[in-house]
């Protein structure tokens, strides 16, 4: 039996699948080392799994995060998780391993993650090759939703938006200027408080003014990115996260007019991981 996890900052998806590949699904909050200590970790998944009576069986721990890119955060999460599962053998790799799992498999391609955050990665089928710097939400994060709700934002105060869009999304949500600043600069979390005005984009997304902003953020995603990767018109691109799924049809667009191919779009990668590691069950 093994255990497979993907954590983000807010929920962790679980998959314990049985030797006769019975899947059976858990969520727990988000299990980031930057944000908890190994202590709070272990008694998140204590609480989760000490009544499960298939906790003793698991033999074999995929668990892959934020906050999981160095040695010493993989630690913490393998030092809580062995308090539960103390006959399991653990791995913990970073979500960008696991966006390359769920969407190439075992195949070459592209991986791209755009959700409240973006990264990318070039992969062989086995290991990362090749990986353009994520920059963070102050300096990067191209095609995001940061980048997609800053640059709204962005048009909204300095009172650039189309009238009829300005007067639609000011009918429905009560945005001041005081507010954002507030939430920017003096409140913790902003990359996520600017993420969240991607979803008012969506809800509008029919207007020519949007279609156009978020296809400037895709554009922007393949330039510092995509492109940079060799072969990049030869492998298909494969992408997870809340903004590839949900804007699926305009990032194949820009993808289509950059030559490029567009293979597997996935909202989470958990789907995928478990698809992965299926085989390694005996």
């Amino acid at each position: 039996m093994i255990l497979i996890a993907d954590s983000g900052s807010t929920k962790t998806d679980w998959r314990l699948v049985s030797n006769d590949r019975k899947i059976t699904q858990l969520r727990t909050d988000g299990l980031s080392p930057y944000h908890l200590s190994k202590e709070e970790i272990a008694a998140i998944i204590n609480d989760e799994f000490k009544e499960n009576k298939n906790t003793p069986e698991v033999k074999e721990i995929f668990f892959y995060g934020t906050g999981c890119s160095n040695e010493e955060k993989r630690g913490v999460v393998s030092e809580a998780l062995q308090h539960t599962f103390a006959k399991a053998t653990i791995h913990v790799d970073h979500d960008l391993i696991a966006a390359a799992r769920a969407l190439c498999g075992k195949e070459p391609g592209i991986a791209a993650i755009l959700g409240t955050g973006s990264n990318s990665c070039l992969y062989n089928g086995e290991k990362i090759v090749a990986h353009v710097p994520s920059l963070g939400y102050l300096l990067g994060d191209e095609g995001s939703g940061v980048d997609i709700g800053r640059r709204f934002l962005k048009y909204l105060l300095y009172d650039e938006l189309p009238p009829d869009l300005k007067n639609i999304v000011l009918e429905k949500h009560k945005i001041t200027i005081e507010e954002v600043l507030e939430n920017i600069y003096r409140k913790p979390q902003a990359n996520k408080y600017i993420s969240s005005f991607s979803t008012i984009v969506h809800k509008n997304i029919i207007h020519p003014f949007l279609i156009k902003l978020v296809y400037s953020c895709f554009e922007d995603f393949f330039n510092h990115h995509i492109c940079k990767y060799d072969g990049h018109k030869k492998l298909p691109l494969h992408a997870v996260g809340s903004i590839a799924y949900f804007y699926s049809d305009i990032l194949k667009a820009v993808a289509a007019d950059k030559g490029i191919a567009v293979g597997r779009i996935l909202q989470t990668p958990i789907a995928g991981l478990t698809l992965y590691h299926v085989g390694d069950l005996t």
